[in-house]
């Protein structure tokens, strides 16, 4: 499945993905930069299993350039497991931004 977007003032772009059977999926970002040469991300990859929610606020936003823009990531689990933790990633796919990754820890 492919699906364009384009970024936001922050350089940001969202893919939504729904994974409807336990598994690892491995996804690249790309663009063509204005020479015409693609330029891809590193590759992604996301473990489905018993996690029922992964959501993230805000999913759209306007920013200035040079000011920060602090997203949260909310996992909510299928089971009766324990939250704490569980490392997210984040990664900006496509735009200026482009590669900027990191991760965080649910806290335990």
């Amino acid at each position: 499945m492919s699906k364009s977007t384009l970024t936001n003032g922050s350089g940001e772009a969202f893919f939504d993905v729904t994974g409807g059977a336990k598994g690892r999926d491995s996804y690249v970002a790309c663009m063509n930069l204005d020479s015409g040469i693609p330029q891809c991300s590193e590759i992604a990859t996301a473990t489905y299993m018993e996690i029922t929610e992964l959501t993230m606020v805000p999913t759209k936003d306007k920013r200035n350039i040079g000011t920060a823009l602090e997203l949260a990531a909310t996992l909510a689990f299928g089971g009766s497991g324990n939250l704490g933790g569980k490392r997210i990633d984040f990664d900006v796919l496509t735009g200026p931004h482009a590669g900027q990754n990191g991760d965080e820890w649910t806290s335990k």
